[in-house]
């Protein structure tokens, strides 16, 4: 099985590079070749990254072998960052106008902050009592 586990993970880094490739001028023009990179690149996007995390979902796979620091707090926080990140940018960018134009990391840095403390109030207020509440419902 090592092999197949081998297999996900190059065919992955393949597809991840053609994705991004395929998105090269992809601002240029809404025809032809940067059309096509757009319309095809996604879905070659997606699939690549999808592969990758099927290899580090394997026991054997080559990416099952690393861990990433913080990544365990996206993944548990990732629900909430998704419901939440568009308008709290969009609050942040109302509330800190001088921020925003001076862009940087700093900026960068409080989008971050902002969107990882909101997605976590989120998370354990509202999310995880409700998914106590359907564990206790499941077994009772």
């Amino acid at each position: 099985m090592p092999k197949k586990d081998t297999a996900l993970s190059c065919m992955g880094v393949c597809l991840v590079g053609v994705g991004t490739w395929l998105f090269i001028d992809r601002w240029e023009s809404v025809s032809g070749v940067s059309a096509f990179g757009t319309a095809i690149g996604f879905p070659v996007l997606s699939l690549g990254l999808g592969l990758l995390v099927a290899s580090a979902l394997s026991d054997n796979g080559l990416l099952s072998k690393f861990r990433i620091p913080g990544a365990k707090l996206i993944a548990t926080l990732a629900y909430s960052l998704y419901l939440t990140h568009k308008a709290l940018i969009h609050l942040v960018d109302l509330c800190f106008p001088a921020l925003v134009k001076a862009g940087g990391t700093l900026w960068l840095g409080v989008y971050a902050a902002s969107c990882l403390l909101v997605a976590a109030v989120l998370y354990l207020c509202v999310e995880r009592p409700f998914l106590v509440l359907r564990d206790r419902r499941r077994v009772g």
